[in-house]
């Protein structure tokens, strides 16, 4: 009988999972070819779309933290087509994977009910919608940070060659879509800084730091080719706060939206006990990652933006589903309702609600939240690359007077500059 219950509690489990993947997937691919490239975008693409490997990994090696793979993949995806919906997909699946991960991430932590809604957090957040659906290496970022950190945690707790081995290649390979990746070993330090009276911590020390070392040797010889010289820009070179960069990054911003969740996140920060191990060493190592990536940032002479630190965002979405469930806990003992009705009914109501304050902040802002890059400017217009690819110009405004932009596109052995006119329908603002 128990064994019958288990299973119906694990088949709503994997259904509720399945539907709200669905949902994140659903919203990602929403008008995901509704806008044009933008600057980042393009310049991605135009490297992809280079006549070699060669060439476009010479283009990439000017540009700032990228890695490699995540240009090979946008290659390999404009070989079923060069439309922005075609060139966009493989973040949308990044993204959908990062949601999954989220759920059997707080599953294996059992805490079930708090994977669901983490997975629906992260699914209708506007942030991590927004770098879904961008020709960028923020979506893989998510996915594997995820992916490694829940693999190293999973094999700190139960340790085998097989699990350090998988690891080690998972986390190689993602920080050459991004170097971020690298911090996820962060996680596995705390985790064992948390128990230093286990018998097996000092072992399992040594185990991290032999993964550690194979991992960033694995990973130097790209480092080492695709660093870029220091930049001459200021840490908030585009104004506003330290504060409010770091806020818009973990998704806890000043908006109504951005406030609620951030006070539910602080219930489930301060619900959270020591038994609570492997999402205690997480959310530890999430907050003394920003100061790292706030360091890096300054020591390369670049500024710091909020999607420096969007794979933290699915840790936040942690917190706050976390805090949701401590605060309807507590209803049955007022209510005389059970615990799971409570649960059901209020969680059911505070999801309805976020979810329609943020269709309220959506319909509130006139521009289409892909259009919030962190550095436009009305001055910087990029057309669509299908038209660049097909090497046809489009036809002038007929009440616009002309206006160009620069494309720069590599070649075989140098770099052109070609202007192409401005038009309504292809360009994107930057």
């Amino acid at each position: 009988m128990n064994d019958r219950i288990e299973l119906t509690r694990e088949n709503r489990y994997r259904i509720g999972a399945s539907s709200i993947i669905l949902l994140g997937f659903a919203l990602r691919l929403f008008q995901l070819g509704f806008d044009s490239l933008w600057n980042d975008e393009a310049g991605q693409v135009l490297a992809a779309l280079a006549s070699s490997i060669e060439d476009m990994i010479e283009i990439e090696r000017t540009h700032v933290m990228a890695m490699p793979l995540d240009y090979l993949v946008t290659r390999l995806a404009s070989s079923l087509g060069i439309t922005e919906f075609v060139l966009r997909l493989p973040s949308v699946f990044w993204g959908m994977l990062a949601i999954s991960l989220v759920f059997s991430f707080l599953k294996s932590c059992n805490r079930p009910n708090e994977g669901l809604i983490a997975a629906v957090l992260l699914g209708i957040s506007v942030t991590h919608i927004h770098y879904s659906q961008e020709v960028r290496f923020y979506s893989s970022l998510v996915f594997f940070y995820l992916l490694s950190t829940y693999l190293l945690l999973k094999g700190l707790a139960k340790p085998s060659v097989t699990g350090f081995l998988v690891t080690a290649v998972i986390t190689s390979i993602g920080a050459y879509f991004h170097p971020f990746v690298l911090l996820s070993l962060l996680n596995g330090y705390v985790y064992l800084l948390l128990d230093l009276r286990d018998r097996r911590t000092k072992r399992n020390v040594l185990q991290l730091a032999v993964l550690s070392i194979v991992i960033f040797a694995m990973f130097l010889p790209g480092y080492l080719y695709f660093d870029r010289p220091k930049m001459p820009f200021l840490v908030l070179e585009f104004g506003g706060s330290l504060f409010d960069s770091i806020a818009r990054g973990i998704g806890w911003d000043l908006t109504p939206l951005g406030v609620v969740l951030g006070l539910l996140g602080i219930i489930g920060l301060l619900s959270l006990r020591l038994r609570d191990r492997i999402i205690v060493a997480t959310v530890v190592a999430t907050m003394i990652q920003i100061p790292i990536i706030i360091a890096a940032v300054y020591i390369k002479g670049y500024w710091f933006a909020p999607r420096q630190i969007v794979h933290l965002l699915p840790v936040f979405s942690m917190l706050t589903a976390i805090g949701l469930v401590t605060l309807f806990s507590h209803i049955p003992r007022s209510t005389g309702l059970s615990r799971t009705n409570a649960f059901g009914y209020g969680a059911t109501g505070v999801l309805t609600a976020l979810i329609f304050m943020l269709t309220a902040s959506h319909l509130s802002d006139s521009v289409s939240y892909t259009h919030l890059r962190a550095h436009e400017t009305v001055l910087d217009l990029v057309c669509r690359l299908l038209l660049e690819k097909k090497n046809t110009p489009p036809p002038p405004h007929p009440t616009r007077p002309p206006h160009h932009t620069i494309l720069r596109l590599a070649s075989h052995s140098s770099t052109q500059v070609r202007t192409v006119p401005h038009h309504d329908s292809t360009h994107a603002m930057t």
